[in-house]
């Protein structure tokens, strides 16, 4: 049997009087176990308090793969069930060790401590309230290194796929492309003009060629504008991710959301 532990040393407890923390070791029992034995289940009902003798225990959330944390000999557990309302657990206990040695004390008998010792109440509220601070302070440490490195790696994937580059290269292209057509559109179209006037025989089909290649004009240069927009807006897209990734935020895009409905 493990020997119980010092009282005074536990923050939980660190503001009880001497004589109260002297009677405290009479209210719990021992429970012992082997790794991978659960404790607590989020969800479920808690007992009570317990504080870990030998061993250690890890502390777990449904959805997220890592331990919240993993608590060792003089750290306790089950504690919140006396403060808040509800009296079930915020997460699941299992034990991390080969074994591990547990005192444990009941709500019902906590609550006997709380009222029939004088001070005892206040003192609990306190060093509870201290606990949880530094567990918040714990968790929201570990929730900020967790973001850090998603956002290093979605900054890594960003780089290493290149797609920024590419679609820098491609709206290029389209553009040089796009002003290309119309440029030699200009150029065709009044030698079509000449072409009529000297072969009045061809004026039919002559029309009929400059009708395409106006619609040419019209609508696929249109087009050419349309994509290069719209790749534009990709581009701005994976550059707010990019500044997310690093711990920035996102700016507005500018340019027409529009164009990326297809007409009724």
């Amino acid at each position: 049997m493990a020997q119980p532990i010092e009282f005074r040393e536990i923050p939980l407890f660190r503001y009880f009087e001497a004589d109260a923390r002297q009677e405290l070791p009479n209210w719990f029992t021992w429970r012992q176990g082997k790794q991978g034995d659960i404790i607590l289940s989020y969800g479920k009902s808690v007992p009570g308090i317990f504080i870990i003798a030998e061993g250690e225990v890890a502390v777990t959330i449904p959805k997220v793969d890592s331990a919240l944390a993993i608590l060792k000999s003089g750290q306790c557990f089950g504690e919140m069930s006396l403060v808040e309302e509800v009296e079930t657990a915020s997460a699941t206990v299992t034990i991390h060790s080969a074994t591990a040695k547990l005192m444990f004390c009941s709500v019902g008998d906590f609550k006997k401590i709380l009222v029939n010792m004088p001070g005892c109440a206040y003192s609990f509220y306190k060093g509870a309230a201290l606990l949880l601070s530094s567990r918040l302070r714990h968790v929201n440490s570990k929730m900020n290194e967790e973001i850090s490195e998603v956002h290093s790696l979605i900054s890594g994937i960003l780089t290493d796929s290149q797609v920024p580059r590419q679609l820098t290269e491609t709206m290029s292209e389209v553009n040089q492309t796009g002003a290309a057509v119309v440029s030699k559109l200009m150029q065709v179209m009044p030698l079509l003009t000449n072409l009529q006037k000297k072969f009045p025989d061809t004026r039919t089909d002559l029309e009929h060629l400059q009708k395409v290649l106006e619609d040419v004009f019209l609508i696929d240069s249109q087009n050419f504008d349309r994509i290069s927009q719209q790749l534009d807006l990709i581009f701005q897209q994976f550059e707010n991710i990019k500044r997310i990734a690093n711990g920035g935020t996102a700016i507005p895009l500018a340019g027409d959301r529009n164009l990326f409905k297809k007409p009724a």
